[in-house]
């Protein structure tokens, strides 16, 4: 067995145990609750109420020896969407730091994932945790992640169900993601140049967003080089310079270029003759009479 198979199946141990703690909690919540109701009861109604049902039997812990077969990678693999759904429902409500909790807990259970490295420094700078964000968003995972820039149909927003992306150990989003959180993170921290050179990235990903431009021109103005931003292909997204086309300036399409004749090419016989001229075509050529 290779190390990456045991990796796997040691991922598919520590998560089927998580799933069935998480099941145990709950079915201990459901026992406590019968219990209580039942210590409520007076004795005279006992004899009225029906017998207590039989309590299900405590959830175990999947282990390849226990529950083998793709059965047991099944309900692993839905445990674990389920975890990256609680994440996402905190989120979604603005516990920034319960998800955050979240996304830690499924780390170890899956395979380096650029998604859930991207959330997990997302929901760090949503709960304040400034230099743990940045730290993980200049890691060797999502530096990679931000120079990942193909295919191109992956340019647009998180689509709302996204749990499986979490889990697939790739980076299936998009690059702007990254640049935009480190230029963020970095202009709240008040590192002008390393927040300016992610804007810039940002402009790169949405060039006709104004958002990205006037991200980059407050980067470039804190960092002093507010005169090197309005000058060159930077300027052209500022209303104050004179570099053009601008947003408002109706743009004319350029039409394409034809051939208006075709012009047959006189070879003349010093040529055609060549050896060589065969595999230039002139022999194919109409020659000059």
């Amino acid at each position: 067995m290779t190390g990456d198979a045991r990796a796997d199946q040691g991922r598919v141990i520590r998560a089927a145990i998580v799933i069935a703690a998480l099941g145990l909690l709950s079915f201990s919540g459901c026992v406590a609750t019968t219990s209580a109701t039942g210590a409520s009861r007076s004795p005279g109604t006992e004899s009225a109420m029906p017998p207590a049902p039989t309590p299900a039997p405590e959830p175990q812990a999947l282990s390849p020896a226990s529950a083998p077969g793709p059965a047991a990678n099944a309900a692993v693999a839905k445990g674990l969407v389920q975890i990256a759904a609680r994440a996402r429902h905190y989120e979604e409500h603005g516990e920034y730091a319960a998800a955050l909790g979240v996304w830690r807990r499924l780390h170890p259970l899956v395979r380096a994932d650029g998604d859930l490295e991207l959330a997990s420094a997302i929901d760090e700078a949503r709960s304040g945790q400034l230099e743990s964000a940045a730290t993980r968003l200049s890691g060797a995972l999502l530096t990679a992640a931000g120079l990942d820039t193909l295919p191109t149909t992956r340019y647009h927003p998180y689509p709302a169900a996204r749990e499986s992306l979490y889990l697939n150990g790739s980076f299936d989003g998009w690059h702007w993601y990254i640049w935009r959180a480190r230029a963020e993170v970095a202009a709240t921290r008040r590192r002008w140049e390393e927040a300016t050179i992610a804007a810039r990235q940002c402009v790169a990903a949405r060039p006709v967003s104004g958002k990205e431009w006037l991200l980059l021109a407050i980067c470039a103005g804190r960092a002093g080089w507010a005169a090197e931003f309005l000058t060159g292909p930077w300027a052209v997204g500022m209303l104050t310079s004179r570099v053009g086309p601008k947003l408002e300036d109706p743009v004319e399409p350029v039409p394409e270029p034809r051939l208006a004749n075709v012009i047959a090419l006189q070879v003349p016989d010093s040529l055609s003759s060549h050896p060589g001229a065969s595999s230039f075509g002139y022999s194919s050529i109409p020659r000059a009479a």
